[in-house]
C-alpha cells in the first residue's frame, strides 16, 4: 500500500513545474544543459524526503531545451513526469519560465506589441483568437521539440503521448510558472485540438495549471480556452501582490503604480515603468484565461524591499512576490530547500562550509528571475 504524501495536487504540480528551473546556473551547449537538467531531475525524484512530499515520480520524456546558438543559456525547457501512484496513469507536462540570462526568453516575455492568429485545430475552428507574438514563438519552440528516449526514436510531445497512453487513457496536466505559465494555455489548447490524433479513443482527461503567468492573448483566446475547451479544468494560480499576472491587460495594469502602497509610495519612476508596460502592449486586447480566478492573498514582505529608492524597492518586491511569494503562499518551501541541497550532490554535509554553500545556492535560485 502506497504511503500518504504531504502535498495536495496544486502543491505537487507547482513543485514539479518549478523543477523546470534546474538549469538556471548552466552555460554549456544545449545538449550539455539538457543532460545536466535531466540528471538533476532524476536525483530530485530519487530523494526519499522529496518523495514524502510529492510522491514518487519519474521523468519519462525530456527534458528538452531550446537554446539559440549564440546563447549559452536555456531559453525554453519542457519535460514530462509520470506519477508512480496507483490508479489511472498521471502525467505532468512542465514548462520552464524565464531563464534570467537568456535575452531570447525575455524577448518572448515582452514581444506583445503584435498579435498573431491562434488556431491549431484541424479542421480549423472559426475563432478570432489571437496570442502575443512572443508567446507564439515560445509555443512553436516547444511544439517542435523532440526527445530521444530509451526507444532510440526522436518523439515530439504529442507523439510521445500517443505511444505512451495508447488505449489505456491517462490524466494529463500541463503547467508552467511565469513565462511557462504564459505559454501553458497554448500547449494545452494545441493538445486539446489534436487529442483525436494522440488519444483516438478520447480516454484521457486534460487540464492545466498556470502559476504567475502573464496574459497569453486576447479576449477571444481566453474565452476559447477557458469556456470552449477547458470549462472547469483551468487552474490559474496567482498572487495578488505579483506584478506579472496583471500585465498586459489594460484595466488590470492600472493597479501597477499603487500595487505596494502604503509600503512603497507611487512615484514618477514607478509611473514611468507603468507607462513603459502600457506602451509595449501597444493598445492590444489582452485577457487572462480564467480571468475571474480568485488570487492567493499576497502579503507585502518588508525584508525583500530594504532600501531608500522607491523604484528599486518596488523592483525587489516584484521579484520576491513573483517567485518566493508563491512558495510561501503555497507552503512548498520545504520542497525547494531540499532541491537546493541536492545541487551539492554526494558532497553535501552538515558542516559550516557546506551550509554557506547551500545558502548561496538558495539565494541564487531565489533571484533567478
Amino acid at each position: 500500500m502506497a504511503g500518504r504524501v504531504k502535498y495536495n495536487e496544486k502543491q505537487k504540480v507547482f513543485s514539479l513545474t518549478m523543477l523546470a528551473y534546474l538549469g538556471t546556473d548552466l552555460d554549456g551547449t544545449a545538449e550539455q544543459n539538457q543532460n545536466t537538467v535531466g540528471e538533476r531531475l532524476n536525483a530530485t525524484f530519487e530523494d526519499k524526503k522529496i518523495q514524502g512530499l510529492i510522491g514518487k515520480w519519474e521523468t519519462v520524456w525530456g527534458p528538452c531545451v531550446f537554446q539559440p546558438r549564440d546563447e549559452g543559456t536555456i531559453a525554453n525547457l519542457m519535460y514530462v513526469a509520470k506519477s508512480s501512484q496507483p490508479g489511472k496513469p498521471q502525467y505532468v507536462v512542465s514548462i520552464a519560465g524565464t531563464y534570467p540570462t537568456s535575452l531570447y526568453a525575455w524577448g518572448e516575455d515582452f514581444a506583445v506589441g503584435k498579435q498573431v492568429a491562434w488556431n491549431t485545430a484541424n479542421p480549423p475552428v472559426t475563432t478570432n483568437a489571437m496570442i502575443a507574438k512572443g508567446t507564439n514563438q515560445g509555443f512553436k519552440n516547444l511544439k517542435n521539440m523532440k526527445y530521444v528516449g530509451s526507444s532510440g526514436v526522436a518523439q515530439s510531445l504529442d507523439k510521445f503521448l500517443k505511444n505512451e497512453i495508447k488505449t489505456k487513457g491517462a490524466k494529463v496536466i500541463i503547467t508552467g510558472h511565469s513565462l511557462g505559465g504564459t505559454i501553458t494555455p497554448t500547449v494545452a489548447s494545441w493538445l486539446k485540438n489534436t487529442q483525436s490524433s494522440w488519444d483516438p479513443n478520447g480516454l484521457s482527461m486534460l487540464s492545466f495549471y498556470t502559476f504567475a503567468g502573464v496574459t497569453s492573448g486576447n479576449t477571444d483566446f481566453a474565452n476559447y480556452v477557458t469556456k470552449s475547451q477547458f470549462e472547469g479544468m483551468v487552474n490559474r494560480v496567482w498572487n495578488s501582490k505579483d506584478l506579472a499576472p496583471v500585465i498586459f491587460n489594460e484595466e488590470a495594469m492600472k493597479s501597477i503604480p499603487t500595487l505596494y502602497e502604503p509600503n512603497i509610495p507611487q512615484t514618477l519612476g514607478i509611473d514611468a515603468f507603468y507607462g513603459l508596460l502600457k506602451a509595449l502592449a501597444n493598445g492590444n486586447d489582452y485577457l487572462q484565461v480564467q480571468d475571474d480566478a480568485k488570487p492567493l492573498n499576497g502579503k507585502f514582505n518588508k525584508r525583500a524591499s530594504i532600501g531608500l529608492v522607491p523604484l528599486v524597492r518596488y523592483a525587489k518586491q516584484v521579484q520576491y512576490q513573483h517567485i518566493e511569494g508563491y512558495f510561501a503562499l503555497l507552503n512548498t518551501m520545504e520542497m525547494w530547500n531540499l532541491v537546493i541541497k541536492n545541487y551539492l550532490g554526494s558532497n553535501a554535509s552538515n558542516n559550516a562550509k557546506n551550509e554557506q554553500e547551500i545558502e548561496k545556492l538558495r539565494e541564487k535560485l531565489r533571484n533567478f528571475i
